[in-house]
């Protein structure tokens, strides 16, 4: 049983004992990659996916470590191997498990230009070490850049990041007073709803579409 928790990691039970197996933490500028833990949780690859306002933490089942992989967006649903992510700024169909593998090296890069940053703040007195260090900062900047878009089938520019639900060939995708279908093929817009307020529960069911939002409607 798995019960996200706000502002701090899912924790996990045994369904049979209620017996608390794990309840995790994790550095924020560190293993978790920054801040973690919201209402929202997702089992899949033998993970469990905390949303956070800013990216989604892969924790193993089982045991709660943290390494599958660092997933940019706050909403995300999975169908077979693809995942569906909104992040606030697009909506993107992802290769879930090569963007998890190119996430890991991403985010030791993101660790390391931490790091070198630190380092070049404390080489003043050694200008030759900076020149070095700065090196470095370039080239991890540049692998990042190009690695960034590793694992990513195609991505769609959207604000809406409310709900996300893959359903078919479709993807539904809520946002504040509107409800859009993406082609899971290609990220195409293909029809848009107005609803009132914002779009917060997305079920699909015999043939329909229900949407529930904040409001109540």
């Amino acid at each position: 049983l798995v019960v996200p928790s706000g502002r701090s990691l899912p924790a996990v039970f045994d369904r049979a004992t209620g017996r608390l197996l794990h309840k995790r933490e994790f550095g924020f500028r560190s293993t978790a990659g920054g801040v973690v833990g919201s209402v929202q949780a997702l089992l899949a690859d033998g993970q469990i996916y905390s949303a956070g306002p800013h990216h989604l933490l892969a924790m193993e089942q089982k045991t709660g470590d943290v390494g599958f992989g660092w997933i940019a967006g706050r909403q995300m649903s999975v169908s077979g191997e693809a995942a569906y992510v909104a992040t606030g700024d697009v909506v993107a169909r992802l290769n879930r498990l090569e963007y998890a593998t190119n996430s890991r090296r991403r985010h030791q890069l993101e660790l390391d230009l931490t790091s070198f940053n630190n380092q070049v703040r404390a080489a003043t007195a050694d200008p030759a070490k900076a020149v070095e260090i700065r090196k470095k900062i370039s080239e991890a900047q540049a692998e990042l850049k190009r690695i960034a878009d590793v694992g990513v089938v195609w991505q769609t520019k959207t604000t809406d990041d409310s709900a996300l639900l893959a359903a078919g060939d479709l993807l539904f995708l809520g946002g504040q007073g509107r409800v859009t279908a993406y082609s899971v093929k290609t990220g195409e817009s293909l029809w848009q709803s107005i609803v009132e307020g914002e779009a917060r529960g997305l079920v699909v069911a015999n043939g329909h579409l229900m949407v529930s939002t904040r409001p109540g409607h």
